[in-house]
């Protein structure tokens, strides 16, 4: 077994590239480890408790602390993009592909955001659920079959279609078609 001190309690643990992880913690911080080495790579630091982290790619990603999504060049530790959420508390974020991510919080609520929008410093928000949970979102994972899954404080577990053939590969025709959709979920399991 290998032991990795990290300092504060933490909340998130993500596997990156080239046998990296991160992790947010308590204390503020999104901290870059080797696991081959165990010895710390980069430092990056949050204003609130680092909630969230999901990996974009070898050399970005995306962490939420209660307020801000932040996305990181983690090799050179530089902030991309950095905005406010306005949601409450960010529970969970993940990556769905295509330049969006899903942002889960503590209100029941989440959004979809495009990344890739260049004529901004911060996403552009796609799609907004309000209170699809009646309570905290907690969990946001992919099934792996063009769905996701989220959980809630509720004690509702609730499947989201994320794709559609009609979409294709083409980005342009995605976000118009998120924008507009309509009753996004396929399937309600109650307790």
């Amino acid at each position: 077994m290998t032991s990795i001190q990290n300092d504060g309690n933490v909340r998130v643990v993500e596997p990156l590239f080239n046998g990296t992880i991160a992790t947010g913690s308590d204390d503020h911080r999104l901290r870059i480890y080797d696991l081959d080495t165990n010895n710390l790579i980069q430092t990056l630091n949050h204003s609130q408790y680092v909630w969230a982290i999901t990996c974009l790619d070898k050399t970005r990603l995306v962490s939420a602390d209660q307020y801000q999504i932040h996305i990181w060049n983690y090799i050179d530790g530089t902030v991309i993009k950095q905005w406010d959420d306005n949601a409450g508390w960010i529970r969970r974020v993940m990556y769905l592909g295509s330049d969006v991510l899903a942002v889960a919080g503590d209100v029941g609520s989440l959004k979809l955001w495009n990344i890739a929008d260049s004529k901004h410093s911060y996403g552009l928000l796609l799609r907004k659920f309000d209170k699809e949970h009646g309570a905290d979102v907690l969990t946001i994972e992919m099934l792996g079959d063009g769905r996701m899954v989220t959980s809630g404080r509720d004690g509702t577990i609730r499947i989201w279609n994320i794709t559609d053939k009609e979409w294709g590969d083409d980005v342009d025709q995605c976000f118009p078609r998120l924008r507009n959709c309509q009753g996004f979920y396929d399937v309600d399991i109650l307790r």
